[in-house]
């Protein structure tokens, strides 16, 4: 098995392809890999999330909210000034951000960037506590 990881340079990344071989030694089909972090659930619309409770303190930028999903086409809710805190409930993986959904309520706030293809995140937009 490892010598398959090492041939597809497999690295555990959402959206990767793993090209496995067949016991006749003919490449498999392609498929794509799920994610790799556990507790992550996906939903009917494709969005990948999970429970988590925390504070987050928004940076020097002002954020646009979102209401009701996390997706940039979702209706504003307003903005997030720099330096509000948010006490949040889940953290959704969608449209091109990490979201942090509102403890109290159904708004959504990005707080970074992240590539659906590689897995890999951008800076921090704020501060977690």
């Amino acid at each position: 098995m490892r010598a398959h990881k090492r041939w597809n340079a497999f690295k555990n990344r959402v959206g990767q392809h793993l090209a496995a071989i067949k016991k006749n030694g003919q490449p498999a089909k392609e498929t794509t890999t799920a994610p790799a972090q556990k507790g992550w659930q996906t939903n009917a619309h494709g969005t990948q999330w999970m429970a988590s409770k925390g504070v987050w303190i928004n940076g020097n930028q002002e954020i646009t909210k979102r209401r009701g999903s996390p997706n940039r086409n979702a209706p504003s809710s307003g903005q997030m000034p720099r330096g509000q805190r948010l006490d949040y409930r889940e953290i959704a993986r969608s449209d091109g951000h990490i979201w942090l959904l509102d403890l109290k309520s159904s708004q959504w706030v990005p707080v970074k960037t992240w590539n659906a293809r590689t897995g890999a995140v951008g800076p921090d937009w704020g501060t977690w506590r």
